[in-house]
């Protein structure tokens, strides 16, 4: 029994092994995820500061869909909830300028995410014709 217990013990130790090399990570790996998610939360960032009583509907999204990017879900949130015109309060100036306020902030922030990945897929593309 004492062997069979050991046995099973150094089985269960290889099989720990064995996942946690499997989960390791190169540094090079490591820093890639990092400057994405970097990235990520920097948008985000921007967007929540703008619109900081979105935190929880953009949590609600990202339950609902949790493959999407979270500087993604910030702007699909703001998009939703934020930018979409009541036509019907327009009349009212002060309602029309906050709206276009609004518009003109995040208006910044999405070219600077199209232009960041418009880099980002130049670089991608001249490192893959590099390489053939």
């Amino acid at each position: 029994i004492r062997k069979e217990e050991k046995s099973r013990k150094n089985d269960e130790l290889i099989e720990l092994k064995e996942t946690y090399q499997r989960q390791s990570f190169s540094p090079i790996s490591i820093h890639a995820e990092f400057k994405e998610i970097k990235d990520q939360v920097g948008w985000f960032n921007s967007i929540t500061s703008i619109y900081p009583d979105l935190v929880k509907d953009i949590e609600d999204l990202l339950e609902k869909s949790p493959n999407l990017p979270l500087n993604l879900a910030a702007l699909k949130t703001a998009m939703d909830k934020k930018l979409t015109p009541k036509f019907d309060e327009f009349d009212n100036d002060v309602t029309r300028e906050t709206w276009a306020r609004y518009v003109h902030q995040l208006q910044s922030i999405v070219e600077q995410m199209v232009k960041v990945k418009s880099v980002q897929v130049l670089n991608g593309n001249l490192e893959a014709i590099r390489s053939s």
